[in-house]
């Protein structure tokens, strides 16, 4: 009965007067005013950031985030989230979130856990880095060499 009170004590409290919440609270269940207060600051005080669902599965990764914080983030959110779910369905939601490159190479895989993710998806950024800092090389000597090329052909000038 006491804990009865106590989670409708928001629905309750404009009707009931203050001592008669007090009363049934300091029941047998309660040990005294200190956990009472302790209750009561768990209930109407509490600083805990809940988290939805559909917040987990927005969660994306930025554009020079890597994929190592971007999971110890993702995981930090998840643990704030009220719904449970089975790592199998964890792992899914958070390679969904991950920049399309990545996400689109490790949905194809099978991943178990959370420690093979981090590893393959750490991998995948690297290499995939790898192939830009090349394409962007490959892209620099192009433009050398079209400049050296315009330097060393004769510029034709025309006057009227």
């Amino acid at each position: 009965m006491e804990h009865y009170v106590f989670d409708n004590l928001c629905n309750h409290s404009k009707e009931m007067p203050l001592y008669d919440i007090a009363s049934c609270l300091l029941g047998e269940s309660l040990i005294g005013i200190d956990s009472l207060v302790a209750r009561f600051h768990k209930h109407f005080y509490s600083t805990h950031r809940s988290v939805g669902v559909t917040e987990l599965t927005e969660a994306k990764q930025r554009q020079h985030e890597s994929v190592d914080d971007f999971i110890a983030i993702w995981i930090n959110l998840e643990l704030s989230c009220e719904q449970e779910f089975f790592e199998a369905q964890q792992l899914k939601m958070c390679i969904n979130c991950f920049r399309y490159e990545l996400s689109h190479i490790l949905a194809s895989q099978t991943i178990q856990t959370f420690e093979e993710l981090c590893s393959k998806a750490h991998d995948l950024e690297a290499q995939i880095l790898r192939k830009k800092g090349k394409r962007k090389r490959v892209r620099l000597e192009r433009l050398l060499r079209l400049q050296w090329w315009r330097q060393t052909k004769p510029i034709k000038h025309l006057y009227c």
